[in-house]
């Protein structure tokens, strides 16, 4: 781990639409944690974000020094494969950081997956699970995992689930608290739901894109929070989603598919593989 008080002791890789951002807000309570000032940086992964350089980075990260923790939520550091540069960036920059794996039934994954791409785009859900790349390498839990064990150690990562985050908030951040080393008695305020993928927001104009520029970044940075929800209410309308229908074509290829790695990937990290259950 580095011992660079600019830069992250920890990071939350993922998977998407499995809890990333409710770990990520919550954790943002804690008098010992320092939550970078963006949620989702994708400093490691994405080459466009990593070229604005260590400097920028360092920013999201100012005036937290003091703070025993501090990290971040990608997850797109769970793509492995569409994004391979991710780990060699995390080693040469952090060293071996703590990690926090949080993955979801991937069935339930994929609804909510694709109930967020459908707020910008127009795909079908049959076609998403059958040809989307990043959502098929944000599903395949067992890859992920091993890649980042072999390079920095099974005691450096905790897997947690979603399921388990959902009945008993209180329980799994205690855990979490325990494994970055920070007082585990703090009480968390965890009655707001966060990152609904049927909740969400349609940006007229095109302004969404705006969200991929180094401006949008850098005044995400310094604006607070409440100033960006009301700048974000202001310039979008809610849009609601309807959750994706599984014909029996879809659910049959779909398990063949995913069932028997998220299994294998429940076993390797000492999980009862019958923890997420697959209709018959």
């Amino acid at each position: 781990m580095t011992t660079d008080t600019t830069l992250p002791t920890f990071l939350i890789i993922g998977a998407g639409k499995c809890g990333t951002t409710s770990l990520w807000s919550y954790l943002d309570q804690h008098p010992q944690v320092g939550m970078s000032r963006m949620k989702e940086p994708s400093f490691f992964s994405m080459d466009e974000v990593h070229a604005r350089g260590l400097d920028w980075y360092r920013k999201l990260y100012d005036g937290m020094q003091d703070r025993i923790a501090r990290g971040e939520a990608s997850n797109s550091y769970s793509a492995t494969e569409t994004y391979p540069a991710t780990l060699d960036r995390i080693a040469q920059t952090l060293g071996t950081p703590k990690l926090i794996y949080i993955t979801r039934h991937p069935a339930a994954r994929t609804e909510s997956d694709w109930m967020q791409r459908s707020r910008i785009e127009n795909i079908s859900f049959a076609d998403f699970i059958r040809t989307d790349p990043l959502h098929a390498d944000k599903n395949d839990y067992l890859r992920c995992y091993e890649r980042y064990a072999a390079r920095f150690g099974t005691e450096s990562i905790l897997t947690l689930f979603y399921e388990d985050l959902r009945a008993d908030p209180a329980a799994l951040l205690q855990r979490v608290c325990a494994f970055l080393e920070v007082d585990d008695s703090f009480a968390f305020e965890t009655d707001t739901r966060h990152g609904q993928s049927a909740k969400g927001r349609e940006f007229a104009f095109g302004l969404g894109k705006l969200r991929r520029l180094k401006l949008y970044a850098d005044l995400s940075m310094m604006l607070p929070e409440g100033i960006k929800s009301r700048l974000r209410e202001g310039l979008s309308k809610p849009k609601d989603v309807v959750r994706p229908v599984w014909t029996d074509g879809d659910r049959a290829w779909f398990r063949e598919r995913y069932e028997a790695p998220s299994r294998a990937y429940l076993e390797r990290v000492g999980h009862d593989p019958a923890h997420w259950v697959w209709e018959g």
